[in-house]
């Protein structure tokens, strides 16, 4: 069949937005038909697309490297040029994070601290303002107070899920240690795989 001579018809674009509009349709109505699929996908497979997506990311950077850095053209320029691109983009993350996370640490800690502050400078606006003896005001005070208590008997109660949480996030690193070597691997050996690919 000549697939050139099909699009020139008058109805082929018709078709194609009907079957579309089919498509979408369908996908619609099955959404968490397909949410399951995309959810088993990344539970199985998650960790083989980070790798790929990660070497697909630092693949321009280690041809840049290689070119005008290194200037060898040699498989064993690809190799260093790959590891040096990977390292890079490793640093620039960690460097990221050791710049970001101890500031937002220090942030949360220094609200929970002067919550309690915060609070009675609250209450000390209100009632210099007269709002004291309003109800409402006072509703305000009383439900905030039992809010802290209940956010302590909270965290308390559900420390075995703050733990899990905490074994997950842990679970998560390893992936993208397993995903950063898997990346390193695809870069490696690109051109096997290319080929392996084709045949």
């Amino acid at each position: 069949m000549n697939w050139k001579n099909l699009e020139n018809k008058k109805w082929f674009p018709y078709t194609v937005a009907v079957c579309s509009g089919v498509i979408l349709y369908m996908a619609l109505s099955n959404l968490g038909v397909f949410l399951g699929i995309f959810s088993w996908v990344g539970k199985y497979f998650g960790t083989v697309i980070l790798g790929t997506a990660i070497a697909y990311i630092i693949n321009p950077l280690a041809k840049f490297i290689q070119r005008k850095v290194l200037g060898n053209s040699g498989q064993t320029g690809w190799s260093i040029s790959c590891i040096i691109a990977l390292v890079l983009v490793l640093v620039i993350i960690i460097l990221l994070m050791i710049s970001v996370i101890p500031q937002l640490i220090s942030s949360i800690r220094a609200f929970a601290d002067n919550l309690d502050m915060y609070i009675a400078t609250a209450e000390n606006v209100i009632s210099n303002m007269g709002l004291a003896q309003n109800e409402y005001i006072q509703n305000l005070i009383a439900s905030s107070n039992h809010l802290l208590d209940t956010l302590g008997d909270l965290i308390s109660d559900n420390l075995s899920a703050i733990l899990s949480t905490s074994a997950n996030v842990g679970k998560g690193v390893a992936n993208v240690a397993i995903a950063v070597i898997l990346s390193l691997y695809i870069l490696l050996e690109k051109q096997s795989l290319k080929t392996g690919i084709r045949r």
